[in-house]
């Protein structure tokens, strides 16, 4: 007879245990899960937060800078006025925790690439011949390629394709699209491109935003030398008749210096009356103005380079409302007044001598005669293309969150000559 065989009930209490310690582990596992993600959320949450405060902090920083620039004197700009130099408001801003530096650029201290030549492009720190022939190309308005240039061919036939602009640029990032233009040159980024130690990066010298109201320093429309009349010239202008019948006897003119010291066109100056032969002499009663033909006229008279200067802010040669921005000579640096200048750093550094010796400011363009070098040829060549006043103003703000570390920048152009300062762009984001 075979013995009984009695089954054990230790195993269910032990299967009880193996499956409550599995749902243990689960739920430990399932609050980690949650605790991570809740985690995640308030830190997500934290930055977006952050990023907002930084933001507005940035948006602040920007509207303190439109203030200083809307109070500023517009007779002139140099980097003695607060917008340039104030650590009380523009540096170090404390917004609860967020950390706020602003800075203002006048765009008129930069080269409009849209007005610069190629003897100046190339006067730019690390410019070679071919990259200075694609931004020229990029510029113009046919497709005839320059010896080192390109045009819509080269760029279609990149991996992602476009057209060439052929016109003016419209944003200064626009230049990475041309041929040569790279994110180490435009930015200088040593670590990107292998730089000179003199530049900072293209962005510092090349600007497409800098441009002026075709106005003086009053906001009146400027006096049209091509086009006034005689007594225009005189009352409006305070010129001598003489120097009024000078310019409408030799005009048009393309620049102001070609009215520097220019001999009459050879037209014959009468300075006695003129008598008809036929009739005689009239009388003339006291207080009565003689007949126009027997007034004496003014001989012809040229102008002068100090009367010329003068006049750079009340007249104009064009009729235009406004007009490609010059680089102001009181803002400018050293590399951006060399290539003005078309290489010749001893004139540019000249100037910057002379501008300290008067306090950080040219008042007038009249002052240009006090530098050393800047002949009548210099002057002949490159008045028209400088100015002591500006119109456009680049604002970067950056705002730092001392709780998360996360940066954000903004980059503003305003226009000030506009009523509360009208922004032609504004780009902002993480700084990566």
């Amino acid at each position: 007879m075979r013995p009984k065989v009695y089954k054990t009930r230790c195993a269910r209490p032990a299967l009880a245990l193996i499956a409550v310690l599995w749902i243990a582990a689960l739920m430990m596992a399932l609050v980690s899960v949650a605790a991570q993600t809740s985690l995640l959320d308030s830190r997500v949450s934290q930055i977006e937060n952050e990023k907002q405060r930084a933001r507005w902090a940035c948006r602040a920083g920007v509207e303190t800078a439109i203030a200083l620039l809307l109070e500023d004197d517009p007779s002139y700009d140099a980097l003695t006025d607060l917008w340039a130099t104030n650590p009380l408001e523009l540096e170090q801003l404390d917004f609860g925790g967020v950390r706020v530096d602003v800075q203002v650029v006048d765009t008129a201290s930069k080269l409009n690439v849209n007005a610069a030549t190629r003897e100046q492009l190339l006067a730019l720190p690390d410019m070679t011949e071919d990259t200075a022939d694609s931004i020229l190309d990029w510029i113009d308005g046919d497709d005839e390629i320059r010896p080192g240039g390109a045009e819509s061919g080269y760029y279609l036939n990149l991996d992602i394709g476009y057209w060439a602009r052929n016109g003016a640029i419209r944003t200064d990032r626009e230049l990475l699209r041309v041929k040569g233009v790279t994110e180490g040159l435009f930015y200088g980024d040593p670590e990107q491109e292998l730089l000179s130690a003199d530049n900072e990066g293209w962005s510092h010298y090349l600007t497409c935003y800098s441009r002026e109201r075709n106005e003086d320093i009053d906001g009146n429309r400027r006096i049209n030398i091509n086009r006034a009349n005689q007594q225009n010239l005189t009352n409006d202008l305070g010129l001598s008749e003489g120097q009024a019948r000078w310019i409408t006897e030799n005009r048009p003119f393309r620049q102001f210096t070609d009215m520097i010291g220019q001999p009459s066109s050879g037209q014959t100056t009468r300075t006695t009356p003129i008598q008809p032969a036929a009739q005689p002499a009239q009388q003339t009663q006291p207080g009565q103005r003689q007949p126009a033909q027997q007034q004496e006229q003014a001989p012809a008279e040229p102008l002068d380079t100090a009367t010329v200067l003068e006049l750079a802010d009340k007249a104009t040669l064009t009729n235009r409302r406004t007009l490609p921005g010059r680089v102001n000579i009181n803002t400018a640096g050293e590399v951006v007044l060399t290539a003005l200048f078309e290489g010749n750093r001893e004139l540019a550094l000249n100037v910057i001598t002379a501008r300290e010796g008067l306090g950080g400011v040219f008042l007038s363009l009249a002052d240009l005669q006090q530098v050393e070098g800047m002949t009548q040829d210099s002057l002949q060549r490159y008045l028209d293309q400088m100015t002591i006043r500006s119109s456009i103003y680049e604002i970067h703000a950056t705002a730092e969150s001392q709780a998360t570390g996360l940066t954000w920048q903004v980059q503003v152009i305003v226009d000030r000559q506009v009523a509360q300062g009208q922004v032609i762009y504004w780009r902002e984001g993480i700084s990566r």
